[in-house]
């Protein structure tokens, strides 16, 4: 209280004093959310003691992002933050608000999406580009469960150890069409398990400090929702592929949806694909149906 009163009177703020919180600075954030983690994000029911744990820490690694890149010794104020840091400062910033304020939440994200914009024309540091007969090939996959995981997890799920050829793309076949949205191919984890260790299964993986957030994060979210381990009860490990959003700019949209016209060695009906397959990017494109992809 004495040193906010204090910066006033200097005049190093302008702003009057209201109430406690106008006392508070950047280097209180972080221990806030640990004081107050029960009260800002309430217990759900059925948790176990080491899901609730997990949630517990994934909320203060996000703060303490936060907290960090708003460091004015590490990250001084007359100086632009680098693309990186600000990428995951915003980042941090909507997976907390995405528990606490979802409508400013999607306000980070149309943020992210105008610095995804702006940074399109140079390659992020760190992140080469990827040669064009990757980032031209699209891996189709049939989408009964996975359409739902998608929009729910922003990720698609599958038996453990999988085989993919590269691609940089994920389309989804379901009810004879293609879907329209095409996102971006984030990360995999191969093999996590479907409990409490799966933590410890992606804390071995490669992933960069991002990816692996996401992937616990969405484990973090099935654990939480009983009903997303309904049908996968058969097995207790999971591949993981991380997908940009729905909403992401990184996700294409493809003009329309494109109708299945295959049809067998008879000339009946008949899947595009019952399990996976690639196809052209500047073709998905274009197509109609997908006979024109082939």
């Amino acid at each position: 209280m004495d040193a906010a009163r204090e910066i006033r009177v200097t005049g190093g703020l302008n702003a009057s004093l209201i109430d406690d919180f106008d006392c508070l600075g950047v280097n209180h954030f972080h221990n806030l959310f640990g004081a107050f983690f029960n009260d800002l994000f309430p217990r759900s029911p059925g948790i176990s003691d080491g899901v609730r744990n997990e949630e517990r820490k994934a909320v203060l690694r996000f703060a303490k992002d936060v907290n960090d890149y708003r460091n004015a010794m590490s990250h001084p104020s007359e100086h632009d933050l680098p693309l990186r840091d600000a990428m995951r400062l915003l980042d941090s910033a909507h997976r907390l608000l995405g528990k606490i304020d979802p409508i400013a939440a999607s306000q980070i994200l149309d943020y992210e999406n105008q610095l995804r914009r702006i940074a399109r024309p140079t390659a992020i540091q760190g992140m080469p580009r990827l040669p064009t007969s990757l980032s031209d090939e699209v891996l189709v996959v049939a989408a009964r469960r996975a359409r739902d995981d998608y929009y729910t997890y922003s990720a698609y799920i599958c038996q453990p150890n999988r085989a993919f050829r590269s691609a940089a793309r994920l389309a989804f076949y379901t009810n004879g069409r293609i879907l329209t949205d095409v996102p971006h191919i984030r990360g995999v984890v191969e093999s996590v398990s479907l409990t409490e260790a799966g933590f410890e299964d992606i804390n071995r993986t490669r992933l960069d400090s991002e990816q692996m957030e996401e992937a616990k994060a969405l484990l973090l979210a099935i654990l939480r929702d009983k009903r997303a381990l309904v049908g996968r009860s058969r097995r207790s490990q999971a591949k993981f592929v991380l997908l940009s959003a729905p909403n992401d700019d990184e996700t294409l949209k493809l003009p329309r949806e494109i109708a299945n016209d295959k049809r067998d060695h008879r000339g009946r009906p008949t899947a595009f694909t019952q399990s996976q397959r690639y196809v052209s990017l500047s073709k998905l494109q274009q197509a109609t149906v997908t006979s024109e992809l082939e």
